[in-house]
């Protein structure tokens, strides 16, 4: 849905409705109070949170006289953010720093201990705004820091101010649910005050930006005209002023940190003056409304964009509309809300940016979400648009498929890998856990009590209020399974390894371009045994070295011509998916380089009781230079069959301290030494003309560890003409001894077909190939030939088989053992896609079997993506069943590769 657009001024709904409110009417509702005492009546860990909402709100309450004005100052608080430490320089661009409720007026640099303000380092450049009244801005007026076309400039005093004024909004919030959760009215009285000082002093705050500019004029003015003032902004030399604030509503604020999410902190005192309303005299009520809840949503309403930051914003001007009774403010943040579920998020649920920013963004929505949850709006309001009534934000598929996501994209450690713009250790909150098993149970009542540790033991917020008191650990909390799973708009591969795939998972990237993308098309991460193997370095968010993180060089790929790939059109297609009891197969490809015409990667994943490991297949056609890159987790390698010599910097990667290994088709292993006795092996089997080099390059992956190198291999292909490559290698984590002894290539006889013979430490022998369609290969082994086709993988011990794989081909037979399948690959054309409340489907052309189902079908236009069947109706094959699974994107083919497994006799 989409919002009218209406003046903010216009006060008149307001003023009709604001009365109708029937409270608590916010994120917490009257049924959730009977919740929350029920659990704190039964359980510890509701009491013990209750006691936490106590001792905040004692210590507001045990302040003398004056404490809130010494708190919330009269003027304009400025940015946490962009505030430098001259004496370290510590976390490019906005230092970090530790703030203490207890010694409110000092800031700590957390890199070296600098206590600010500090007289070695003097707030002597002075900025002065008259309108309302003389405001003085404080900076320090030696060293700046460039950045974003703008020197910025330190300001500790106003960092302060911002964080006094975070301090007390979530000080409010907690004296007001001890009010909700006692009665006790010293409680009420004093959120009360809390929200009567920023009513007195929020009028008076001006529209200002992180990056150290302030709007002197009137604040609805410059909230409407940001970008184009009209007068001078206050601005730092050597900055002209330009009428405008540098980088508009991005990193506005006003009574807060000014980085673009003013609402964060909005929402807090919206919720808190809900809940104690009722005990406050109407005339202040009234001045509490107008003067702070909906003089801080102006700033908010301007900003007509969609982003992650703008879905904070969005979602506090919602709540202010919940708790005032303004429908026109719901109706904004719910037109945001329907965007960002929509479009933010791709259709399959899956965060259009990065696993970090679809946190962040998914944290700035899901609580108005929920407040949201059942709405109507008030009696006699009926727009041209229709009314809304008992709003059902859990029953729509779109919503669900976001959390699903959150669910099957985990690692077995339950954290996200740190692919693009996220960070290690990115995980899913326990809040949204609660909220994945309140609203829909299931398998997320399982994640939930796994993440907790155990329901008894742990509970947050929003299990106090919304869990279940009766919900307890009945017996041990079964072990989550995690699935092989490709997501079919964000076109990225799972494939898992261990009981329930709890053991490893190995991550290949065929998404497309986009914000906080890397360039990083068909990455590959490895994560197996608690640990990190073939990394991906992060996120180092505003610091000027991020680029290192997210160049090509810095990924587990190929790069051609010692290029940076293309973003947009870099594409992504599926071609194969398919899962077995012992091993998993992606392939897939992009046109991420436009000099290529091939450049696809083939990923095996076997998975036996005594171990686990990967072949890569990485086939390149198209350049004159191939480096297949990667790095280990950490300094600590040995090589093994690498003979070689001092040779000069790879500069183009910025890879130093280089060795390089001579063309040899003999295989070569670099091993890595982990902490727990652990170790990660890579083997490399060349083809012919292959190099290999070795050096250190960037490792750094936090602040913290600024200068840290670690070794990257580089295997190079080079010609003065075009050439085509096909590099193999096996990878594998492993305590003791490795399964995989030994690897080598297998001759094929198949132009484009490739085959790996691995050697096992048990004495047995596993065989994979890779053929192009329609090829059939004679591929020796220890006990006679194989015959194979398409893809598969087939696992020996002498003479005896453990089992055999085929995906795509028509017949694989070794000795007496024969596995066929009349028709491995079907194809045809899609009829329609169609998404309807809990059901999506593909209308095909001709009927599929239904031991289809489970299944990968592969569909799109030119290029593939690929769904998991979860039923198979006539010509329908559906993608959503009863709220599970994804949206169907419009296609205009499909193809279904089969495959046929057989276990050991």
């Amino acid at each position: 849905m989409t919002s009218e657009r209406f003046d903010p001024t216009d006060l008149s709904l307001w003023e009709r409705y604001r009365g109708s409110v029937r409270r608590p009417a916010t994120f917490i509702k009257p049924a959730d109070l009977a919740v929350a005492k029920e659990n704190i009546a039964r359980h510890d860990w509701a009491r013990r949170l209750l006691a936490s909402y106590r001792s905040g709100a004692d210590y507001v309450l045990s302040q003398p006289d004056g404490y809130i004005e010494s708190m919330i100052s009269e003027t304009t608080p400025l940015c946490t953010l962009f505030t430098m430490c001259p004496h370290y320089e510590y976390a490019p661009i906005h230092g970090q720093y530790s703030w203490d409720v207890k010694r409110p007026d000092e800031l700590k640099c957390r890199g070296c201990g600098t206590v600010y303000p500090n007289a070695q380092y003097p707030e002597d450049l002075v900025l002065t705004a008259h309108h309302g009244g003389e405001q003085r801005f404080t900076f320090h007026g030696g060293k700046g820091w460039l950045f974003n076309n703008i020197t910025l400039r330190s300001s500790w005093s106003g960092a302060i101010r911002a964080y006094k004024n975070h301090y007390m909004a979530r000080a409010a919030r907690s004296l007001a649910i001890s009010y909700a959760l006692t009665g006790e009215a010293a409680y009420a009285a004093g959120a009360t005050a809390i929200l009567s000082r920023f009513a007195t002093v929020y009028p008076r705050y001006l529209i200002h930006s992180g990056y150290g500019e302030i709007a002197d004029l009137e604040p609805r003015i410059a909230a409407q005209q940001i970008n184009a003032l009209p007068v001078d902004e206050l601005t730092c030399p050597p900055n002209t002023p330009d009428r405008k604030l540098h980088a508009g509503y991005w990193m506005a604020g006003r009574g807060f940190s000014a980085v673009g999410m003013e609402g964060g902190h909005l929402a807090d005192l919206a919720e808190a003056y809900d809940l104690v309303a009722e005990t406050i005299p109407d005339p202040e009520r009234l001045r509490i409304e107008r003067d702070l809840l909906l003089e801080a949503s102006y700033l908010l309403l301007a900003d007509q964009s969609l982003n992650n930051k703008t879905a904070t914003n969005r979602s506090a001007v919602g709540e202010v509309g919940l708790a005032v009774g303004e429908p026109r403010f719901v109706r904004f943040a719910l037109s945001g809300l329907r965007w960002f579920i929509d479009e933010w998020y791709l259709p399959d649920g899956a965060a259009s940016e990065s696993p970090a920013y679809g946190n962040m963004t998914l944290g700035g929505i899901w609580r108005f979400a929920d407040s949201l949850h059942g709405y109507s709006d008030p009696a006699g309001y009926d727009p041209p648009g229709g009314r809304l009534d008992n709003l059902d934000i859990y029953g729509e598929a779109r919503y669900r498929s976001v959390f699903q996501v959150l669910a099957d994209a985990l690692l077995p450690n339950l954290k996200y890998p740190p692919i693009a713009d996220s960070q290690p250790e990115t995980g899913l909150s326990q809040e949204i856990a609660e909220v994945m098993a309140a609203r829909y149970g299931g398998r997320f009542r399982d994640l939930l009590r796994e993440l907790t540790g155990g329901l008894e033991k742990r509970g947050g917020e929003w299990a106090l209020f919304h869990r279940d008191p009766g919900l307890t650990d009945a017996g041990p909390a079964p072990v989550v399974a995690l699935p092989d799973v490709y997501f079919p708009a964000w076109r990225m591969a799972y494939l898992r390894s261990g009981a329930n795939g709890r053991r490893g998972a190995a991550v290949v990237s065929a998404s497309e371009w986009g914000g906080h993308h890397h360039w990083d098309s068909l990455n590959l991460f490895y994560w197996q045994d608690g640990h990190e193997l073939l990394t991906d370095l992060g996120y180092l968010w505003d610091n000027p070295d991020k680029h290192h993180l997210a160049k090509t060089s810095a990924h587990n790929l190929v790069v051609v011509d010692e290029a940076e790939q293309r973003t947009e059109g870099r594409g992504g297609q599926l071609h194969r998916f398919a899962a077995s009891p012992a091993a998993r197969l992606v392939e897939v490809s992009s046109t991420a380089y436009p000099q290529t015409s091939e450049y696809r990667r083939t990923v095996f994943l076997v998975d036996q009781p005594d171990g686990a490991y990967l072949v890569d297949l990485f086939r390149v056609s198209g350049g004159t230079k191939h480096d297949y890159l990667f790095h280990g987790p950490n300094p600590e390698v040995t090589l093994h069959g690498f003979e070689g010599g001092g040779a000069p910097d790879l500069k183009p990667y910025g890879v130093t301290g280089v060795r390089r290994r001579q063309a040899d088709s003999a295989p070569w292993t670099a091993t890595w030494a982990l902490p727990e006795g652990y170790s990660f092996q890579a083997l490399s089997l060349p083809e012919a003309g292959e190099t290999a080099h070795i050096g250190v390059g960037w490792g750094q992956r936090t602040p913290a560890q600024k200068g840290l190198q670690i070794p990257y291999v580089v295997r190079r292909r080079e010609a003065t003409a075009p050439l085509s490559s096909a590099f193999v290698s096996l990878f594998e984590g492993y305590r003791g001894q490795p399964l995989a002894k030994a690897a080598a290539r297998l001759e094929t006889g198949v132009p484009g077909g490739l085959a790996v013979a691995v050697e096992r430490a048990d004495g047995g022998r596993d065989y994979l190939w890779a053929l192009p369609e329609g090829a059939r290969a004679k591929l020796p082994t220890s006990a006679g030939e194989l015959l194979a086709e398409g893809h598969g993988v087939l696992s020996t011990h002498g003479e005896k088989l453990r089992f055999a794989w085929l995906v795509g081909g028509g017949c694989l037979e070794w000795g007496s053992h024969r596995l066929s399948l009349p028709q491995p690959r079907w194809q045809g054309r899609v009829t329609a896609a169609e998404n309807a409340g809990q059901e999506s489907w593909l209308a095909l052309d001709q009927e599929l079997p239904t031991r289809l189902v489970g299944t990968t079908l592969l569909a799109g236009g030119e290029a593939l993506t690929g769904y998991r069947i979860l039923a198979i109706e006539g010509r329908r094959a559906y993608v959503r069943r009863g709220g599970e699974g994804v949206d169907a994107l419009p296609a205009e083919r499909f193809e279904l590769i089969e495959s046929a497994y057989l276990a050991a006799e």
